[in-house]
């Protein structure tokens, strides 16, 4: 490629990861197409992540930056601001790539048409077994993705670096810690930006006990986002009423089942009290719900 600007920049945010990323760095170096840019952001880690981070050797462009530990969204944002690509692809410190992710993605990128592509992943265990494939997609309007569920996976997903100039870059909230992603998706969703999920595993998740996904402190923000975007459904028809009823209901059961296996015996009373307040009329439980959105 002879563009002075690279087609990607790989945004990785880097925490704490030295015994995890060296297959995340391989499979950098294993890329097909080479039009790419890697910007890693240490985000505070205690550990050598750092030399590790400046030892790499990569034939391209490398940005190793270092920060406080500001949090994941933080770092994903001090990446993207760094970034000269015309397009963003997101990859974890733990996750892999397939050698033909970049050549694929770029396939599709390259006429214009699509501000987010996402891929298929492999959920491996420690060990690289496969225990399942996760199948993004096929939601993409604001409606379907937040009745339905978190579709989309940040290290199977590219976005046009034009959509962080229009929708703004990755919440730093801290209430909305691990959810940054799916902030992200609904809000590219409202301005109606083009979604294109594609049918093939370019990547793998890796499971193991620092996965984020896996802390029971990821209800609170799960709750908190749906809340703060219930201003955005019409909640004059008491259809989305209804349905909204019925997310939040199954969502207290999901979070309560949790709580008992856990053991919290006070969450436990009081995510019920959450529940109760489901089975009311759907306009008392989402005006509740409402009420909630706008506390200080």
């Amino acid at each position: 490629m002879n563009r002075t600007i690279p087609f990607f920049s790989v945004v990785i945010p880097c925490y704490n990861c030295e015994k995890i990323i060296l297959p995340t760095l391989k499979s950098l170096n294993t890329q097909k197409f080479r039009d790419f840019e890697v910007v890693f952001v240490n985000d505070g880690s205690t550990d050598n992540t750092i030399d590790i981070l400046n030892s790499f050797q990569f034939d391209g462009i490398k940005k190793v930056i270092s920060q406080e530990n500001l949090g994941l969204g933080a770092a994903r944002n001090t990446g993207i601001r760094n970034s000269v690509g015309f397009y963003v692809s997101l990859l974890d410190h733990d996750d892999i790539w397939e050698p033909e992710k970049l050549l694929v993605i770029y396939k599709i990128l390259n006429d214009g048409k699509y501000d987010l592509v996402c891929h298929n992943e492999a959920v491996l265990n420690n060990h690289g077994e496969t225990l399942r494939i996760n199948k993004y997609g096929p939601f993409k309007t604001f409606y379907e993705l937040y009745f339905n569920y978190n579709c989309l996976s940040p290290s199977a997903v590219t976005i046009s670096m034009t959509t962080f100039q229009k929708v703004g870059y990755f919440t730093e909230d801290e209430s909305l810690w691990g959810v940054e992603d799916y902030d992200m998706w609904l809000r590219i969703s409202l301005e109606k930006l083009k979604f294109k999920y594609v049918n093939q595993v370019l990547g793998s998740y890796i499971m193991h006990g620092s996965n984020m996904s896996k802390a029971y402190r990821l209800y609170a923000s799960i709750e908190q986002l749906m809340i703060n975007n219930i201003s955005n459904l019409d909640t004059t028809k008491n259809s989305v009423n209804k349905m909204i009823k019925v997310k939040f209901r199954n969502y207290y059961f999901q979070k309560i089942k949790h709580a008992i296996i856990k053991f919290y015996g006070f969450e436990v009373l009081r995510i019920f009290l959450q529940l109760l307040r489901c089975l009311f009329p759907a306009r008392y439980c989402v005006a509740h719900l409402c009420r909630m959105s706008t506390k200080p």
